[in-house]
């Protein structure tokens, strides 16, 4: 330890050569432990088991969103259809795809007597569940009974297909 020198205040003097000593120290080590290494990899581990199903439930908003936007596509186009061309159905029996054809038997269904228009792809995973059919006459929605009427169309997202 240094020797205080008059008027110098003997515990500024240790304080700095203790500080000189640890940065010595820190000098001569270089690297990483171990044990430094593992508290990392933990934390970011921490992080990524908290974040993956927060980024799964995500994904699967969005594609029931993406759902959505083709159902109401598909409604609109037929509606707009419609209006030119008489009456045209909203097929959604069909998981893969929602199509649009001319009904003229006024059933709600494409059958293989009536011309496709147009068809709209679903994303894999997405079930429709609907109980009635859709068809548009001079642009406005029909029930099955035969009057005017809305109805509600269910959109599930199946977790456990691959997508």
């Amino acid at each position: 330890m240094p020797r205080a020198q008059e008027g110098s205040n003997p515990l500024l003097i240790i304080f700095f050569s203790r500080m000189a000593l640890s940065k010595s120290r820190i000098k001569q080590r270089r690297g990483v432990s171990l044990v430094e290494l593992i508290v990392v990899v933990g934390i970011i581990a921490l992080f990524a088991s908290l974040s993956i199903p927060r980024l799964l439930k995500a994904k699967y908003n969005l594609e029931l969103k993406g759902a959505a936007r083709t159902v109401a596509s598909a409604l609109l186009a037929a509606k707009t259809i419609s209006l030119k061309e008489g009456a045209v159905a909203v097929d959604l029996s069909d998981s893969a795809s929602i199509k649009l054809c001319y009904d003229n038997n006024k059933d709600g269904a494409c059958s293989d007597a009536e011309r496709i228009i147009q068809a709209f792809p679903l994303d894999t995973g997405i079930h429709i569940s609907f109980e009635n059919y859709v068809y548009f006459e001079r642009g406005l929605p029909r029930n099955p009974e035969g009057g005017f009427g809305a109805d509600t169309i269910q959109l599930i997202h199946n977790k456990t297909a691959k997508c």
